[in-house]
């Protein structure tokens, strides 16, 4: 009884010793596309924050906009205190983006489209990405967003495409285009003083 016991334990060693390199080599092959896919899904979940942030970032613009806020200084001779240059860096400035940083978003990762609407439905809305790429001549700086006119902000941002799927649209430069909207009709400031009393 002992020997059969002492056989069984000395083949069981000896498969154990036999297979050490098989494990190894099954670990190998398992563990890249394991944590490739760990850090995909990381990549998608930072993407989708993105998008959450560039939309959370562009309604409170509208919302301090809407308010008739001082956002930009009112350069002589402007029609309206709002211009795209001073609304890109106020949303730089107050929106925590993770895959791209501040001096980032300044240089140009972040477009913004700011639009006065007729209303009457004869308004030309450009493709914000078109064959592939972020579409230049569709970001306009349209002047005069005064009280009572409907303003159209538009932003798109692009950050690094690591993944196949996710919010926004992939470029051929090798970049994600993650964009947000927001229309309002700009608040008279005789209601934003009475509604403040």
């Amino acid at each position: 009884m002992t020997m059969k016991r002492l056989a069984r334990s000395l083949r069981s060693s000896r498969m154990i010793r036999e297979t050490g390199g098989s494990v190894a080599v099954e670990f190998a092959l398992i563990a890249l596309p394991f944590f490739m896919s760990i850090l995909g899904l990381i990549y998608i979940g930072l993407l989708y924050w993105t998008s959450a942030t560039l939309d959370k970032g562009l309604e409170k613009v509208a919302q301090l906009m809407y308010e008739g806020r001082p956002l930009c200084g009112l350069a002589p001779g402007a029609a309206s205190p709002y211009n795209q240059s001073c609304l890109k860096d106020r949303l730089c400035e107050q929106t925590p983006f993770v895959l791209v940083g501040e001096a980032k978003c300044k240089a140009g990762a972040l477009f913004l489209d700011l639009r006065v609407l007729k209303g009457d439905g004869t308004d030309a809305m450009p493709s914000l990405v078109t064959n592939g790429n972020v579409n230049g001549g569709a970001f306009t700086d349209q002047s005069g967003a005064t009280p009572g006119k409907i303003v159209m902000l538009r932003a798109a941002l692009e950050v690094p495409n690591l993944a196949w799927v996710g919010p926004g649209v992939s470029t051929d430069s090798g970049k994600r285009v993650v964009m947000a909207a927001s229309a309002f009709r700009m608040r008279a400031l005789t209601e934003y003083n009475n509604a403040i009393h």
